[in-house]
């Protein structure tokens, strides 16, 4: 009978904490996902008569021409409350000057071979009818993330990201895949403005 009196307690004890190991676990689990949830980006138009091409750009950054002719704009878009800056050219270009850009985007994205840790490249394109081709890099790239884009014919469009205290991807990654997903938000609604 003393037997019995030890062994209900016990399983009872047992039960108990493996009940409360559970239940914080499972609420472990939905407060690191509660918490890992970043706020859905809004995007606006990215629309002037200063630029000649439209896409879209988070509402958290600002855009700035720095300078610009006929051909040539210098532009970025900066994210003020990070060190994140993406700094674009957009260029006029007919077809023979397109092999040359295209050698200079490679080239730019080769010179950080040294650093990287890898280099992926992946074809885009967009339903305006624009292609390109996207740098992804990891490790102490000075950029993490490079694009080029045209569309064979008038323009040529390349931007890279850096970060302006100097951090590599590799030391912000979080922030560097929120960046990547507004820039890849860019790319597919990047178009020359004909209006």
């Amino acid at each position: 009978m003393k037997k019995n009196n030890i062994i209900l307690p016990l399983i009872i004890v047992c039960t108990v904490s493996l009940l409360s190991i559970l239940i914080s676990s499972c609420i472990g689990e939905q407060n690191k996902s509660d918490s890992e949830k970043e706020p859905s980006a809004n995007y606006v138009d990215l629309k002037s008569d200063t630029i000649p091409f439209i896409s879209e750009i988070s509402d958290k950054s600002k855009f700035f021409i720095r300078t610009n002719d006929s051909v040539t704009y210098f532009c970025d878009i900066v994210y003020p409350a990070t060190t994140a800056h993406l700094y674009c050219t957009f260029r006029f270009a007919d077809a023979d000057k397109m092999e040359q850009l295209w050698d200079e985007a490679y080239r730019l994205a080769g010179n950080h071979l040294v650093t990287s840790s890898y280099i992926d490249e992946q074809a885009v394109s967009n339903t305006f009818g624009v292609r390109g081709v996207v740098f992804d890099m990891g490790g102490k790239a000075a950029t993490p993330y490079q694009i080029a884009l045209t569309d064979g014919v008038t323009f040529f469009f390349n931007a890279s990201l850096y970060f302006d205290d100097g951090s590599h991807g590799d030391d912000v990654p979080d922030l560097v895949d929120r960046m990547k997903k507004d820039i890849d938000r860019f790319v597919l609604n990047f178009h020359l403005n004909v209006d």
